[in-house]
């Protein structure tokens, strides 16, 4: 009975403190009624908060752990939910508070480590030296999250038609390992060790573009632009040294690879296994680049006469680019609507992605699982999408394709205005049947 009575005692003095909580009030007087809450809910056991507990922290409100003295986390309007660690410093005696991220970027048990390693020089009463990845910069208080946040918002999106394509770079490979650590001390050694990294998987031209995002990044933010007002202030110190100005990737010279025949035959049996084959077909069969074929749109194409007109923004050399349809490329789009229709899904985009359909599909993704699966389709470990596209040209040189056409086929007719349109429109008749021609090879292969 004493125990039921107890818990019932509890019960009511949680709900009470609860109740005060709702009035609004303020200051140390909140403090307490916290610190009351925790008691009440964890016990004398003085339990670690849960993910679920940190996760779910009012705006305005913090929560300590009582097995983890110095370990907070505050909700505020700014930064979100930050991780603190609050100590004495051994020789001012001064409290002091370390950001440690915010979360989730900076998820439960990488907080506890931090901790664990910061308690541990506090405890020893040493001079906590905390390393770059950790320590707070006074006169840049974001972390590179909340740099790359605001790039984004206040600069990628207005500036940079593929803002996407930063959003993505940044995420996949700056976040990740050093979202946490203050802007400032993203060095030209972190750099380097990102770069070396993205560069030793093979990707050159990816770890390229994150250079470039990064350089324009860090210039940005510290005013070196016109692009957009920064009369209310630079993101970070005007002087702050741009990571990446002395490290540079080595020079590369991109080899185009011929596939054989056999190589070609290999590659369009083992598409139907993928999950972006339709995409890699579309592209194999009208010799496009990747990019132009994931960021289709249902606007762009006209399936009742195989026309596909591809903008001059989406153009690599700036001019529209009208793609005859052969049939083959027609069927897989008609299939493509039939899907979307089928399971509900409505999209701007012939190819979204599948996270989110007000998307395309990363073009880097489909690379990823040509690179991914080489071995089982048969192919070079040099076969790149862009094989197809290199493929297609030699064959119609090949079989007696003159060259103007060649370059109809690919979009490399030289100038632009008058004579852009007027080549196009002269040869696309013969266009037309080359496109058709090639795709009937490929189709030849898949049978034979």
């Amino acid at each position: 009975m004493m125990s039921g009575s107890s818990d019932h005692t509890n019960e009511i003095a949680f709900r009470l403190i609860a109740a005060a909580l709702e009035s609004g009030v303020k200051g140390q007087l909140r403090e307490l009624l916290l610190e009351a809450e925790r008691l009440a809910k964890f016990g004398a056991a003085q339990q670690s908060p849960s993910e679920e507990d940190y996760s779910s922290l009012v705006l305005g409100d913090s929560l300590s752990d009582p097995q983890r003295p110095g370990l907070l986390m505050r909700h505020n309007t700014n930064l979100g939910k930050v991780w603190i660690f609050s100590f004495q410093h051994p020789n001012t005696q001064k409290n002091e508070e370390i950001e440690l991220g915010r979360f989730p970027d900076v998820p439960l048990t990488l907080a506890r480590s931090l901790w664990d390693r910061l308690k541990d020089l506090a405890g020893e009463r040493q001079d906590i030296e905390v390393s770059s990845r950790d320590r707070v910069d006074p006169k840049s208080p974001i972390s590179i999250n909340e740099l790359c946040s605001i790039y984004i918002e206040k600069y990628a999106r207005k500036v940079k038609r593929s803002w996407r394509e930063d959003e993505r770079m940044l995420q996949r490979h700056l976040i990740p390992d050093y979202g946490y650590i203050q802007a400032t001390a993203f060095t030209h050694v972190e750099a380097t060790e990102l770069l070396e990294r993205i560069h030793s998987s093979g990707t050159h031209r990816e770890a390229e573009k994150v250079r470039s995002v990064v350089q324009t990044m860090f210039n940005v933010a510290s005013g070196r632009t016109r692009k957009i007002s920064m009369l209310g202030g630079t993101w970070l110190p005007p002087d702050t040294e741009n990571p990446v100005k002395n490290v540079f990737l080595p020079i590369h010279k991109p080899k185009n690879h011929k596939p054989s025949e056999a190589e070609l035959r290999n590659y369009m049996r083992g598409l139907g296994a993928l999950h972006c084959g339709p995409v890699l077909m579309v592209q194999a069969y009208t010799m496009s680049r990747i990019s132009e074929v994931t960021k289709m749109t249902w606007q762009e194409l006209d399936l009742s006469t195989g026309r596909w007109v591809l903008p001059g923004q989406r153009a690599k050399n700036g001019n529209e680019h009208v793609v005859l349809l052969p049939n083959q490329a027609v069927e897989i789009l008609v299939k493509q609507m039939d899907t979307q229709q089928r399971t509900g899904i409505i999209s701007n985009f012939v190819f979204s992605s599948p996270r989110d359909t007000a998307r395309p599909r990363s073009p880097v993704s489909v690379q990823q699982q040509i690179a991914t699966h080489r071995l089982g389709l048969g192919v070079s470990p040099k076969f790149t999408s862009h094989s197809l596209r290199h493929a297609g040209l030699t064959w119609a040189a090949e079989n007696g394709c003159p060259r103007e056409v060649r370059d109809r086929l690919t979009n490399h007719v030289s100038g632009g205005g008058i004579d852009s349109v007027y080549n196009a429109a002269t040869h696309s008749s013969a266009a037309r049947e080359w496109w058709q021609k090639w795709a009937d090879y490929l189709q030849h292969l898949l049978i034979r």
